[in-house]
């Protein structure tokens, strides 16, 4: 047994911010599993509707595996102390609708809307089907993951801070600094969290924590049509970013640190992630997607961007 505190390369083994980091996170794991408990219970008893007054329009997607699990992230939605008007499942032409998990059927009866998407979209099914068939959207429309436990004051918190914004932002939990070096794009990778609650053109907002997007954002969407499947198939941030972008609309986090809500133990998330992050995915595809206009266009906010990052 080796009992020496530094490894082969002297580094020490332990250290206290790093078994405090330990700690906070087996903290975090345990507290997830039993929100996610107390919303097995919900969706086994309740008979409570998921909808209620809230301006929003909710969308997400679910696939394979996953849909096992998605009624959690509603669940967490539907519990909200606000609650939206509408609660849409989006399922591509992978999902057999008959073979549906009970407790979605369970959800369903309770107001979520499970719709087919009439085609495969990827991770645009979040969006896409709804844009497509709202050509006058008059709500704001609000996307989440199906594998995140949101808190009881993510819509009203997210819905709040849109309101407040003139003229209309893109807003969300989470959002990262475009990387620019000589008006080319820095690799994703080395891209900084944002660390200011004001909004800019330089900001990519990331959706795992729920993002709102104003009509008109919703209108350029549904213009647009499936263009991204050639160009950035498997990154729908990557899309609804540039089309952000290219109608003036910036992008806003809520609050100066970014927020990311416990994941469903288990979930699938990582998939998507080490293909467009670790695997140098969303690179290719943002080299795909902004053109020189949109570079230009971040260029000349660069100087903005710099002095409202602390």
């Amino acid at each position: 047994m080796n009992l020496s505190l530094h490894d082969a390369q002297g580094k020490l083994r332990w250290t206290p911010m790093r078994a405090a980091r330990r700690l906070l996170q087996s903290c975090g794991s345990w507290i997830a599993r039993l929100i996610a408990f107390s919303l097995r219970l919900r969706n086994r008893w309740s008979r409570a509707t998921v909808l209620g007054d809230g301006d929003a329009v909710v969308c997400l997607t679910s696939y394979g595996p996953r849909l096992k699990q998605a009624h959690l992230a509603i669940e967490s939605v539907g519990r909200g102390q606000m609650r939206p008007r509408r609660l849409i499942l989006w399922l591509d032409d992978t999902v057999d609708a008959h073979a549906l998990p009970g407790a979605l059927r369970r959800l369903e009866s309770r107001g979520l809307e499970i719709r087919g998407s009439h085609g495969s979209f990827g991770p645009h099914t979040k969006y896409f089907p709804y844009v497509s068939e709202n050509s006058k959207p008059e709500l704001p429309l609000v996307t989440c993951d199906d594998d995140i436990l949101y808190p009881k004051w993510w819509l009203h918190t997210l819905l709040v801070d849109y309101e407040s914004q003139q003229p209309p932002a893109v807003v969300a939990f989470r959002a990262h600094r475009i990387g620019l070096a000589g008006g080319v794009l820095k690799p994703y990778g080395q891209w900084q969290p944002v660390r200011t609650d004001r909004p800019s053109h330089r900001h990519f907002v990331t959706g795992v924590s729920g993002a709102v997007y104003p009509p008109a954002v919703q209108r350029s969407l549904a213009a647009l049509g499936d263009a991204f499947l050639q160009r950035c198939p498997r990154a729908d941030d990557v899309w609804l970013n540039v089309v952000a972008l290219r109608l003036g609309t910036k992008v806003k986090q809520v609050s100066a640190r970014s927020r990311h809500f416990p994941l469903v133990h288990r979930s699938q998330q990582q998939a998507l992630q080490q293909h467009n992050v670790q695997a140098g995915g969303n690179d290719a595809q943002l080299l795909a997607t902004y053109d020189a206009a949109d570079l230009a266009k971040l260029a000349a906010a660069t100087e903005t961007a710099a002095q409202l990052i602390p």
